[in-house]
C-alpha cells in the first residue's frame, strides 16, 4: 500500500510559479520548496518540471540543487527526475563511492520491474557516457551477479532465473542477499532501513527506499519494520533525521 497519493487540488502551473517565487532573491525557504514537492505524486512533480522548463528555459533540477544545496541532492533527484534517471544517478553514486554498498546494488536490480531495468540500462549511457554493465564490471561476486541480472533481464530473463543459475561458492553471499530480497521484499527493505539507522545514518538508503517506495508499498514496509524491530519508522526518522529533510521523509512516509 502506498503512503503518497496524487494531490486532489493540483496545478502544475501554480506549483511551478510558487517554486519560481521561492527561489527568487536572497535566502531560500527550504521547507516551502519541500512542501510543494512532497505533497504531490511523482507524475505530478514531473509535470511541474516540464512546465518550469517550458516557461523559464531552465532545468528545475539544477535550480533546486543550487538553492537547496548538496545535502538535498539525493532527495531532489528522487523527487523530480524520472525513475530511470534517478536510478542511473543512484547506480553512479554507488559505483563511484569509496566503499561499494553491495546490498543496495543488488536491491535495485531485484526490486524494479523488467521494463524499468531496461529503461535504466538504456538511459545510463545518455547520463554517464558509458554502459551500466561496463561500469559495474565483474571484479567482485556482487558486481558479477548484478551485471548478470542486468544482462539476463535485457535478454528476457528474470532476476530469479539468473540467481537460480548461479551456483559458484564465491557467489553465495551475493546470492543470499538477492534471495532475501526476492523472497520477502517488505522484510528486506525493513532490514535495510534498520541498517541505515545504525551508526552513521545512511541518508542515501533512507531516501532511496522511502521516496521510491512511497507510491508502491511503503505502508507495508512500515508494518514489516514495526513488526521486526518493535519501533515505528516515523519515530526513528524523527530521532535520526534533521530539519527539512526530516519533514520530507516523514511526509513521504505518511507520518507528518
Amino acid at each position: 500500500m502506498a503512503t503518497v497519493h496524487p494531490a486532489e487540488k493540483f496545478s502544475y502551473a501554480q506549483d511551478g510559479e510558487k517554486l519560481k517565487r521561492e527561489m527568487k532573491g536572497f535566502g531560500t525557504d527550504e521547507q516551502a520548496i519541500i512542501r510543494i514537492l512532497v505533497f504531490s505524486s511523482h507524475s505530478q512533480r514531473l509535470s511541474i518540471v516540464k512546465y518550469f522548463k517550458e516557461e523559464n528555459n531552465r532545468e528545475l533540477l539544477e535550480e533546486l540543487k543550487e538553492e537547496l544545496g548538496e545535502k538535498f541532492d539525493d532527495l531532489t533527484y528522487a523527487l523530480i527526475t524520472s525513475t530511470a534517471e534517478y536510478f542511473c544517478y543512484e547506480f553512479n553514486s554507488l559505483l563511484e563511492a569509496e566503499s561499494l554498498d553491495e546490498r543496495a546494488l543488488i536491491e535495485i536490480v531485484c526490486t524494479r520491474s523488467s521494463d524499468e531495468i531496461k529503461e535504466i540500462i538504456n538511459q545510463y549511457p545518455k547520463s554517464y557516457e558509458r554502459s551500466l554493465v561496463g561500469h559495474i564490471g565483474d571484479s567482485t561476486p556482487a558486481r558479477r551477479l548484478t551485471s548478470a541480472i542486468l544482462k539476463g533481464i535485457n535478454d528476457g530473463q528474470t532476476a530469479a532465473d539468473v540467481i537460480q543459475a548461479e551456483t559458484s561458492d564465491e557467489s553465495k553471499a551475493a546470492v543470499a542477499i538477492a534471495a532475501e530480497c526476492l523472497q520477502n521484499t517488505n522484510a528486506f527493505f525493513a532490514n535495510s532501513l534498520n541498517n541505515a539507522f545504525n551508526g552513521e545514518v545512511s541518508h542515501k538508503t533512507l531516501t532511496r527506499i522511502i521516496a521510491l517506495r512511497s507510491e508502491i508499498d511503503l505502508a507495508d514496509i512500515k508494518a514489516a519494520y514495526e513488526s521486526a524491530f518493535n519501533r515505528k519508522l516515523g519515530s526513528d526518522i524523527k530521532s535520526k533525521a534533521n530539519d527539512d529533510y526530516r519533514f520530507a521523509l516523514l511526509t513521504l512516509a505518511g507520518d507528518s
